[in-house]
């Protein structure tokens, strides 16, 4: 079962947002409309303790990883979770 945020995140991916995270000293994660770094709308309220679990649940994985920031992609078993959820 995904929680609201989870969910939130995993739809905005589904819709075109990239999730990132910054990996040099800052460490916040972050959506981008677009792709990261393209100049879209950009939300910066993010938990990294969702984008934790959505990453242990194999909901989300990396993408790519060139420093400072690593981008994830939506998983096959991230885009059923989000479709089982958007059923109910």
């Amino acid at each position: 079962m995904l929680g609201i945020k989870q969910k939130e995140i995993l739809h905005l991916m589904s819709e075109g947002y990239e999730l990132g995270l910054d990996i040099s000293y800052r460490g916040g994660y972050w959506l981008q409309k677009g792709g990261l770094g393209r100049g879209g709308e950009s939300k910066h309220d993010i938990s990294s303790d969702v984008c934790w679990s959505l990453r242990r649940k194999d909901y989300i994985s990396t993408k790519y990883r060139r420093f400072p920031t690593e981008a994830f992609q939506l998983t096959k078993l991230g885009k059923k979770a989000l479709a089982l959820a958007e059923v109910k």
